[in-house]
This record gives structure tokens, C-alpha cells and sequence, in this order.
């Protein structure tokens, strides 16, 4: 068990060679509650929970006294935003005397309750003089005894997403071009399988993400379990809001420089309360192309609520290279592992493959012929492919990392096809993708099989989707070994790991391209 002062961080790749780490599926032993801080705590701990003096970090920031694992005490909670509360908590919301800090600056001081402000504060702007506010009936703030007042440029927003205001959501921090075209027409999330070795004959564990439902928070960071989810089941740029009063109408744009069109979108709210709003946006597609690099991009949120102006708020974030896949991450349910993704670089409409197969079949008895020839035909044909590649000199290449990090996000590089033929490289997850291509080309069902730091690949010997017909391969041993041996260890270990690896496991995934691509995980576009 972490002593009280350790800092639980997760990361890990599909290394290839060795296991994901152990902190990538830790729990921290000192649990924070509150949603927005729960990627990692430093300080102390009583009965599991943080208790006491402490930090804790996740969306947002908090360093202060906890009492029961939620802010409770003097504190300073810090927006990712730049806005802060510094004041008295209870129960992880703003209760006693406080001051608010908007991101340009300015400041409201005063008495709070619940996250809201009660009876008069001291509303302090830049260049101007202080004045006496109040909170109206419908959330505003207003000239203490006036009917009205002009509001500030973004109402407090207070922790937890609650209370009066809404503050921009970047789910994964930064934007993954890779995970955009994975997700442009993928349908909504379905019910996680079971285990590998409970498939019913279907060979697909399915997606460790539970359904979106009414009530039910966002799919990856989480909030309150009271968050009502609307838009686009896999979007990465959104907001929290606070519905105040029921019934009401909001519009939200989106942009983010030259990646997206201007997106407005409305949606229509029930009962008060909070919500998670996801827009449909309208990526260019082509510019998310040429990443090939990472590089900062603008987001800018604006809203309006029932047709009046409510703020906007403006972020800097990172815009990953195309190569960058996120693979995990950590949010409410724990750690989400992210296969799937994988599914976007195996791209069999490639037009180098043609040729591919051409050279690969010459002086055979016949070209490709997928299932026409039995298991045994399906066997030639993929040691044929494995030969053609070992002579284009291909080398294991043990190349996972990326440029950037992210505390609650892990990602990998991985080689499109397309590069792996070019450098004649690939470590395990590359070389998967990459025989996985020409097979789908050919009308051979494949699969990215997931282990402990380590992934190969699969492929039905026979049509129907049954655990006794799939083979799997050792792609690492591409430049170093004969098919048979490469087949005969990836089984072995595949064997292995239904043997150790528990059902329960996240990082044992068996990804069916096809499944994939009935669900609407199209190939990176080349």
C-alpha cells in the first residue's frame, strides 16, 4: 500500500516486451472523491480516504485541508481554466467566508453557501471601482438592492462542475488526430463483453465502457453521478453547465483554429441540474491529415442560455501527431483501455498493396484466394505475405514513445502501414497493423490480440468467428524467424495468457478489425 505521501501516476505503452506498468492500472490506496481530482494526491490519509492537509490534482487543482476525501477546510481550488476559489470548503463546495478569481482577473469576494454566493459580495474589476452584488433569482449577479447589473465576463463556476456557471471540457487534454478519424462515424458505445474465454463464439471482448444512459456521466473523465450526458457519444471538446431553472435552451460554438468549422449546436434540457455537453463537431479532416507533429491549437467556447450571451472561454491545447494513439485512460470506472483505436491504422484499401501482392505471389501457383482454400490455404497464403515482408529486409523496431505526456492519458506511436513499408520497421503493434492490412485486403478475417505490454496478431483459419479457429502471430519475430516459429510462439503465448491473465483484465483485448469496422471505425485516410 502507498504511503500517504506517494504520488500514484499511470503510464505504459504496449512495449512489446514488457508488461504494461503496474501504476497504469493502480488505484491510489488514498482516494479523493471529488471527481475533478482524482488523478493523483500527495499528503495525508486516514482509512483509505485523504484526511487532512494535502494536493490533489486531476481536470482541476486543490491543495488545502480535506476532511473524508473531499475538500473540507481552508483551500485554493484552481480551474484548468485559470480561474480559483480560495476560501472555507464543506463537503468539496465552497461553504464560509471566500474569494473568487476570474481568469481576467477580476475578483468577487463574500459569503458562500453550497457553491453560491449568499447575501452581498464585493465585485472587484479591473480599472474600475468595487461594487456590492448580489445572486438574482435566476443565478446572475446584479447591483446589490438594483434590479439588474451587467454581468461579470464568466460567472464564478464552482468545483465539481456545480453551481452557478459552465466551464470548457478537453477530455483527453489534448486532441488526437488518430482518435478523430477512429471516432468520426463510430456508433454509440455498446455494453462491455466478458471475458476472452466466455466470447460465445463471437471473438470480440467488446469496449470496457459502460452504455451512455439518462443520468450517467461523461464515458471518460466523469463528473457527479448525477450528470446528464448530451451530443456525441466520443467527443473530446464540450462543456459542464448548470441548469439553474428547468426547460432551459442552450447554443454552444466550438472552434479550434483551422482543425474545425465553427460549430453551433442547441440542445433542448430537461429538469434543473448539471449537465455534459458534447457537440457533433465539424473537424476538417484533411488538415488532421498532415499532422505529422505535435503543435499548439486555440479552442474558444461560447454560449448562450435561453438566446442571451453567457460567456465564453478561450484554451490552448496540443494537436498530437497522426501517429500519436491514445491506448488508456484513467477516468471514474478506473482505468479504460482504448485497443480499438488500433483498428484506425490497419488501412486495407492502401493502394500499395496491390503491388504488394503482386511481387509477394509471383511464382506461386495462384494469387490470393482468402477462404477458398480451407485453414491450410489461409496458412499459405499468410506465410507468403510474412516471406515477402522478411525479404523487403524488415527489422524489430522497439520505438513506442511519443513526444508528449499526459498524467491521466497514455498513448503510443504506431507506424502507419503505409511508413513500415517505407522504413522496413515495426515493433509489435506496427507489424500487426500492418500484415493485418494486406489480410483484410484479401478477404481474411484479423485481429489486434492485446496482452500485458505486448500485442500480435490474429486471423480466423475458417470464416466463422470461433476461438478454435483463430492463429495467432509473433509479428516481432518478423526479421528474425521463419513463419512456422513466429506462429507457433504467438499461440503459445496467446495460450498463456488465457491460462494467466484474468477476464477481468482491461489489457487482454482481442480487437476484431471487422467487428471494428461494422461499428464505424474506419482506416486513417491516407
Amino acid at each position: 500500500m502507498p504511503a500517504a505521501n506517494t504520488v500514484v501516476r499511470i503510464w505504459g505503452t504496449w512495449a512489446c516486451a514488457a508488461a504494461l506498468s503496474v501504476a497504469a492500472q493502480a488505484q491510489t490506496a488514498c482516494k479523493v472523491l471529488t471527481p475533478t481530482l482524482q488523478l493523483s494526491f500527495q499528503g495525508e490519509c486516514l482509512n483509505g480516504l485523504a484526511h487532512g492537509q494535502g494536493q490533489a490534482q486531476g481536470q482541476d487543482r486543490y491543495q488545502g485541508q480535506f476532511v473524508a476525501g473531499q475538500p473540507q477546510g481552508q483551500g485554493v481550488y484552481q480551474f484548468a481554466d485559470g480561474r480559483r476559489f480560495e476560501g472555507a470548503f464543506v463537503a468539496g463546495r465552497i461553504s464560509g467566508p471566500a474569494r473568487f478569481f476570474y481568469a481576467n482577473g477580476d475578483s468577487l469576494e463574500g459569503e458562500f453557501r453550497d457553491n453560491k454566493l449568499a447575501g452581498v459580495g464585493r465585485l472587484q474589476r479591473s480599472g474600475q471601482p468595487a461594487v456590492n452584488v448580489q445572486l438574482a433569482a435566476d443565478g446572475r449577479l446584479q447591483l446589490a438592492g438594483a434590479a439588474a447589473a451587467p454581468q461579470p465576463a464568466q460567472p464564478p463556476a464552482p468545483p465539481q462542475g456545480a453551481g452557478v456557471g459552465w466551464q470548457a471540457q478537453l477530455d483527453f487534454q489534448d486532441l488526437f488526430p488518430s482518435y478523430l478519424f477512429a471516432t468520426a462515424t463510430r456508433k454509440q458505445p455498446q455494453p462491455a463483453a466478458a471475458g476472452a474465454r466466455a466470447l460465445a463464439g463471437t471473438l470480440s471482448r467488446g469496449d470496457f465502457l459502460a452504455p451512455l444512459a439518462e443520468g450517467a456521466s461523461s464515458r471518460y473523465v466523469g463528473s457527479h453521478a448525477n450528470v446528464s450526458y448530451l451530443g456525441d457519444a466520443w467527443g473530446l471538446i464540450g462543456i459542464r453547465y448548470r441548469a439553474t431553472q428547468p426547460g432551459q435552451k442552450v447554443r454552444l460554438r466550438i472552434e479550434a483554429d483551422e482543425i474545425t468549422e465553427p460549430t453551433d449546436t442547441e440542445f433542448a434540457l430537461g429538469a434543473a441540474g448539471d449537465y455534459a455537453l458534447y457537440p457533433k463537431l465539424r473537424y476538417r479532416y484533411e488538415r488532421l491529415r498532415e499532422a505529422q507533429q505535435p503543435r499548439p491549437v486555440h479552442v474558444r467556447w461560447q454560449l448562450w442560455v435561453n438566446g442571451q450571451p453567457a460567456g465564453q472561454q478561450e484554451r490552448t491545447t496540443q494537436l498530437r501527431g497522426l501517429q500519436d494513439a491514445p491506448i488508456f485512460i484513467k477516468g471514474q470506472r478506473g482505468t479504460e483501455v482504448m485497443g480499438w483505436v488500433f483498428a484506425a491504422y490497419v488501412t486495407e484499401e492502401a493502394p500499395w498493396i496491390d503491388e504488394f501482392l503482386k511481387q509477394a505471389f509471383a511464382g506461386h501457383r495462384s494469387g490470393p484466394f482468402g477462404y477458398q482454400g480451407g485453414p491450410e490455404g489461409v496458412d499459405e497464403q499468410i506465410a507468403i505475405v510474412y516471406e515477402a515482408l522478411q525479404k523487403r529486409g524488415f527489422k524489430y523496431s522497439s520505438i513506442t514513445g511519443n513526444s508528449s505526456e499526459i498524467e491521466h492519458v497514455g498513448s503510443q506511436a504506431v507506424r502507419l502501414p503505409s511508413q513500415a513499408m517505407k522504413t522496413a520497421q515495426a515493433n509489435c503493434v506496427d507489424g500487426s497493423v500492418l500484415i493485418a492490412s494486406v489480410l483484410r485486403r484479401i478477404g481474411i478475417e484479423t485481429f489486434i490480440v492485446l496482452g500485458p505490454g505486448h500485442a500480435m496478431l490474429g486471423y480466423l483459419r475458417k470464416p466463422e468467428a470461433k476461438l478454435e479457429n483463430l492463429a495467432v502471430l509473433e509479428t516481432t519475430m518478423l526479421g528474425t524467424h521463419p513463419f512456422a516459429k513466429a506462429s507457433s510462439a504467438g499461440l503459445a503465448t496467446f495460450q498463456k495468457w488465457m491460462k494467466e491473465v484474468p477476464d477481468t483484465d482491461p489489457r487482454f483485448q482481442l480487437v476484431n478489425v471487422g467487428a471494428q469496422r461494422r461499428q464505424g471505425v474506419m482506416p486513417i485516410p491516407l
